[in-house]
């Protein structure tokens, strides 16, 4: 991944993680098509990461590999340490609703076994690429928008932000559950208290 300047403004940055071992933040900065690396403390500017991307999400897995998709592209591609190119983990086929293709992905998550799971946008769905797999399985939704339990909906308004706190919610579900006696029991705690918070409904 290449630096190629220093920054001093963002445009429409729409996701952000942090990179503890380089104590940094890395951000999607749609608006200017890149990735930056930001400093967490006292940060006046970053460097450019990648370049040319209409990234909407990221993520990292545990040995440092940095995870993008390409909303452009629609493609979701996996970036070693000193990659400029890039290897293509999800999509990659043009848009389209084959499992085969992505349409708009947006927010991504990476397992322990490397697996990516996409939110993928416009095609209403979640799709879950095995590490070097050709093609994705739905795992929610792939029926249409709608509200029956089988699908996912366009809320309207700010999409990509509810995909975000969804992603978020089922983290902490996770993390919180872990070695829990009566996991079911803090499951339907959280989901209450996040209602109560207004960050589903």
């Amino acid at each position: 991944m290449e630096l190629e300047m220093e920054l001093i403004s963002m445009n429409s940055p729409y996701d952000v993680i942090v990179d503890k071992e380089r104590d940094s933040l890395i951000i999607c900065d749609l608006g200017n098509k890149r990735v930056v690396r930001w400093p967490r403390r006292n940060g006046t500017g970053g460097e450019t990461l990648i370049s040319n991307i209409s990234c909407m999400g990221l993520t990292m897995d545990e040995n440092g590999s940095l995870y993008v998709t390409d909303n452009g592209k629609h493609e979701v591609r996996r970036y070693g340490s000193g990659d400029t190119e890039g290897t293509v983990v999800a999509g990659g086929n043009g848009s389209g609703n084959r499992l085969d293709q992505l349409s708009n992905p947006c927010y991504i998550f990476v397992d322990r076994d490397h697996a990516v799971y996409v939110s993928d946008h416009s095609n209403y769905r979640v799709m879950k690429w095995e590490e070097g797999a050709k093609r994705g399985i739905v795992v929610a939704g792939g029926k249409g928008e709608g509200n029956s339990l089988s699908q996912l909906a366009d809320p309207m308004e700010s999409l990509l932000i509810n995909w975000a706190l969804s992603m978020w919610l089922i983290v902490i579900l996770i993390e919180s559950c872990v070695g829990q006696k009566e996991p079911h029991r803090e499951v339907s705690l959280l989901v209450e208290t996040a209602k109560e918070d207004g960050r589903i409904n």
